[in-house]
């Protein structure tokens, strides 16, 4: 990851829910179409960060009203 940081993903074979160790706390939400679902969110009053480009997908990451972080990751 940028900044030299790194992290643990950890999943069981043939299922598709992971957990991982990071420096990041968070739920992500897998998506096949980033862009569609935010334009969604947005609609509804939901403010997202930027979209980030990286060797691993697409993600943008906002939080509840709880604060927690919530991302949406496309491959």
């Amino acid at each position: 990851m940028e900044h030299g940081q790194t992290w643990i993903q950890l999943g069981l074979p043939n299922h598709d829910t992971t957990i991982s160790l990071a420096t990041f706390q968070g739920i992500i939400f897998e998506t096949d179409d980033i862009e569609k679902e935010i334009e969604a969110l947005k609609t509804k009053g939901i403010e997202l960060g930027k979209i980030d480009n990286t060797p691993w997908g697409k993600f943008a990451w906002l939080k509840d009203l709880d604060g927690n972080g919530l991302c949406l990751h496309q491959k």
